[in-house]
């Protein structure tokens, strides 16, 4: 049995989501790519493979802040939904300021001597006596719905031209693509 046979059995073989049909055609493009793929189209191609098969929002760079390496648009988008009432509490304490407070503090609770981003992205922060939760992990059963909604709540985002993925607004791993 040959490579294009095995694949279309396996392919039959899969759910009815058609993952496993767009798998089989870009593995099929793949092996008969006669031409090198430009930087674009491959810079291109990840971005709707994320957007497509892992659920993740694209997003213009413009919606990124360099000096703190964050999406605030996301960041208060998932802080907002997420913690409405954590939110107001803070927004009657800091007012204007909460949005550049918030994102100072997670800078600083990042760049400390033992900080890190994926602890606080884990830990969430602890601002004026509130718990701010940057993350939910995915529950081990199903068998809280509220730890499920909240996991399903987190937002995953990546960015052109510099691909940039983001989780809920905070840069997680930065691969640069540049012209």
């Amino acid at each position: 049995m040959d490579d294009k046979n095995i694949l279309e059995v396996h392919v039959e073989q899969q759910d009815t989501d058609g993952t496993a049909k767009r798998a089989a055609e870009y593995h099929k493009r793949l092996i008969h790519q006669t031409s090198i793929v430009s930087e674009k189209e491959y810079q291109k191609f990840l971005l709707e493979r994320l957007e497509k098969d892992n659920g993740f929002v694209v997003r213009k760079a413009t919606n990124f802040d360099r000096y703190f390496a964050v999406d605030r648009e996301m960041l208060f988008k998932f802080l907002n939904d997420t913690q409405p009432d954590t939110m107001d509490y803070l927004r009657k304490i800091y007012k204007d300021d909460l949005e550049e407070t918030i994102v100072s503090f997670i800078n600083a609770e990042t760049t400390k001597t033992r900080g890190s981003l994926i602890e606080v992205l884990k830990h969430g922060i602890e601002l004026s006596n509130q718990k701010i939760e940057l993350m939910y992990t995915k529950p081990a059963t199903t068998f809280n719905p509220e730890l499920t909604k909240k996991y399903s709540q987190n937002i995953f985002s990546v960015m052109d031209l510099f691909l940039e993925v983001t989780c809920n607004g905070r840069v997680g791993r930065v691969v640069d693509f540049y012209d």
